[in-house]
């Protein structure tokens, strides 16, 4: 309790007020209008205890020995004692600024209220987080943020108070506080800050403390990184007397730093030099790769000559040691800053060894100038993710008209697509259907053609067509990728486009992409045309389904999407799911390459048993068994058992009714006929023996639940189904 609060209550002059406040006025006479027993039980208490300091007064040793007690403090001792001796205790309240009442819960609560020290806590956490917000205001304004990419010091600010929340006293604030600025170093750390080490490395090198010569490159590097540019080469260059001497022990790393920091500057000049100080050592001439870097970068033509004449000069000094990786590197420098034709050369470089010039020739060699030679730069650029050098080597070769194989433009629109940027997606899209414009431009000069009644003659076209010509055909694989990208982002209309131009280019749509549309309008909630999509493609248009097709068929039952299904419409959707099965029977055959899959098998008794289908599910297992000698396992049967697709036996209920149903299961099992050595129980059984009991168990159970079966019921039921032939039809 505040002492603001104290006194208020004081001065409430009401009649309630506990005596703890009571307590805590000292000496000052009682009013007489709060004369009541408890305030009488007070006075006389006060009485004692002056009775017994008269009695026995404390030494003056023993005085200066104990801390002065309030009043609140000396009557908390008296009532301690009291209760020990049986004699009445007190009760402890406090009142907040609302005037609501609430009891404290002894004395240790009643020293904190009184004394105040829960608000000075909050005030204390209040004032660091004001010091914090204005360290980080003034850090802001003085710039020194803005080199680490912090621009909003609120959200750092909100950061630091949240560590505040669950910190009672100053020990654990400053002790989260700690913790959280170690976690903050070290990921700075991990990004590659190195922050923590600059500082101190460049303050011991302004006072002058000897470093070690690797202790000195340390801090020329860590301060270049940290952005004080100026300072960390003007510490290189006045450490070049002695670290850059032929005899010095770290003679290899001063200079590659120097080339490396001159690189960066801009400096081409000095990088060379200190890259020339490396190559007279006939030290490792891969130290030339920055500086190829760095004139590529440049846009002067000069620089950019220079860096193809560095690239020279390096494969020379390497020779035979220059390996895919440096190709690999200067490749990507020269791709990067649009220089294709550098780029060419240096691929041919890697695979001729240098015996072949391409950079001054108008038309390339017919060795170099098809679409095998550059698929295999452009399979090799997209393996290593280089995406827009693909893409650069794919202009060009359209420039030169070659066109390129389709199987490889379809990696690079396939890699666009799983990369998810907007760019990428969009150049996808792009790309993909200038290939389908491509394929139907094609189909319709077949068509041409094919109706001419004379002979065709070949006419030569200008060069502004090239591009036009070098565009790849859409295969079928490129209609795939998009129907899948479309399908993935519910680009429904989309879809149907696709689907219109893919009849006009004379693509027939395979499994894959009849999935995808099918999936796409269920998706939607468009089932009559998923349907039709389906029956279209595979009775008119002969398209052989996959399992996975009819995967999506199941999926599209409304029974496996709504929540409930209840009256006509469980009816109705009964017989879709019987009509469903039976065409799922009709294209056994497709399931024999993969196998019939037990999550396919599960999805189609849990759909008859939403349904309550009893002849249904009696009808599946029989001929699961059958036609794809398919028996459930034993999860699947406590599945069914249960009516549910998710077991838990976290509690004793549940356990409880498994150990029921594997009860009843194994009285099943026992009660069988066997023949005499036959196993009787499903721990003597092998795999399959039990999966075959556990179909007769679920069969058994779900015919016991349908009582007394109408005649033909089950016939009728197997007709529906499509396995009358298999199940009911003796030969």
């Amino acid at each position: 309790m505040s002492h603001r609060a104290l006194f208020r209550d004081i001065t409430c002059r009401n009649t309630f007020i506990c005596q703890s406040c009571l307590s805590s006025l000292g000496t000052a006479a009682t009013p007489q209008s709060w004369a009541t027993r408890h305030s009488s039980r007070l006075a006389r208490s006060r009485i004692q205890r002056r009775n017994a300091q008269h009695i026995d007064p404390p030494t003056t040793e023993s005085a200066s020995d104990e801390p002065p007690k309030s009043a609140a403090a000396a009557l908390l001792e008296e009532l301690t004692q009291k209760k020990k001796k049986g004699e009445p205790t007190w009760r402890f309240f406090e009142k907040n600024a609302a005037g609501k009442v609430k009891a404290l819960q002894g004395e240790d609560a009643y020293n904190d209220s009184l004394s105040g020290s829960k608000a000075l806590e909050e005030d204390l956490k209040k004032s660091m987080i004001a010091n914090i917000k204005s360290t980080l205001s003034s850090l802001q304004d003085g710039g020194l943020l803005a080199p680490f990419g912090v621009n909003d010091i609120d959200s750092i600010a909100k950061d630091f108070e949240a560590q505040f929340e669950g910190a009672n006293t100053p020990e654990e604030m400053t002790e989260t506080m700690d913790l959280y600025i170690k976690s903050l170093e070290k990921k700075l750390e991990e990004k590659g800050f190195d922050h923590g080490l600059a500082y101190p490395m460049r303050d011991l090198s302004e006072a002058q403390i000897p470093l070690s010569p690797s202790q000195q490159l340390v801090t020329i590097e860590a301060m270049f990184v940290d952005g004080w540019d100026a300072k960390a080469i003007e510490s290189w260059k006045r450490c070049m007397p002695t670290l850059g001497d032929s005899g010095a022990e770290n003679f290899q790393e001063f200079w590659e730093l120097g080339v490396r920091m001159f690189c960066q500057k801009g400096d081409i000049v000095q990088a060379e030099r200190a890259a020339n100080k490396l190559l007279e050592r006939q030290l490792d001439p891969r130290i030339l790769v920055p500086l190829i870097r760095s004139c590529a970068a440049d846009p002067a033509e000069e620089s950019r000559q220079k860096a193809w004449d560095t690239y020279r000069r390096m494969r020379d000094l390497l020779g035979p040691s220059m390996g895919l990786e440096d190709y690999d590197l200067v490749i990507s420098f020269f791709l990067t800053t649009n220089q294709t034709v550098q780029a060419l050369q240096v691929f041919v470089d890697m695979m001729f060894s240098g015996t072949v010039d391409v950079r001054n020739q108008d038309v390339l060699p017919s060795k170099i100038g098809n679409k095998f030679f550059f698929g295999k730069w452009l399979k090799r650029l997209i393996g290593a993710g280089d995406l827009d050098g693909a893409y650069s080597v794919f202009q060009f070769m359209q420039s030169k008209g070659i066109e390129a194989a389709s199987i490889q433009i379809n990696g690079l629109i396939g890699a666009w697509q799983r990369s998810g940027g907007a760019d990428n997606l969009q150049l996808a899209d792009s790309l993909a259907w200038s290939m389908i414009q491509s394929r139907i431009e094609f189909v319709k000069n077949r068509r041409r053609l094919s109706s001419m009644d004379g002979p065709g003659r070949i006419v030569e076209v200008s060069d502004s067509h090239a591009e036009l010509a070098a565009v790849p055909k859409a295969t079928l694989e490129t209609f795939s990728l998009l129907a899948e990208n479309y399908r993935l982002r519910s680009l429904l209309n989309k879809l149907e486009e696709l689907w219109d131009a893919s009849r006009e280019a004379e693509i027939s749509p395979d499994a894959f992409m009849m999935n995808q549309l099918i999936e796409s309008f269920s998706q939607k909630g468009d089932l009559s045309e998923a349907k039709e999509v389906y029956q279209v493609l595979v009775h008119e248009r002969q398209v052989k389904p996959d399992p996975y097709t009819f995967m999506a068929l199941w999926k599209m039952l409304a029974i496996n999407r709504l929540h409930s299904v209840t009256g006509d419409m469980r009816i109705m959707e009964t017989k879709n799911a019987r009509e469903v099965f039976a065409e799922t029977i009709r294209f056994a055959h497709v399931f024999k390459a993969e196998g019939f899959d037990s999550q396919f098998a599960r999805k189609i008794l849990h759909s008859f048993r939403r349904l309550k289908d009893n002849p249904g599910i009696v009808v599946a297992l029989q001929t699961l068994k059958v036609v794809f000698d398919w028996t459930p396992p034993e999860m699947l049967t406590f599945e069914m058992l249960f009516e549910t697709t998710s077991l838990k036996f976290d509690t004793g209920a549940a356990r409880q009714k498994l150990r029921l149903a594997k009860r009843n299961m194994d009285a099943f099992v026992e009660a069988q006929p066997r023949q005499p050595g036959e196993p009787k129980t499903l721990e003597e059984m092998t795999q399959k023996q039990r999966g075959q009991e556990m179909s007769d168990y679920l069969q058994s159970k779900y015919i016991k639940e349908m009582g007394v079966i109408p005649e033909g019921l089950m016939e009728q039921t197997a007709e529906e189904m499509g396995v009358y032939d298999i199940l009911i039809k003796k030969p």
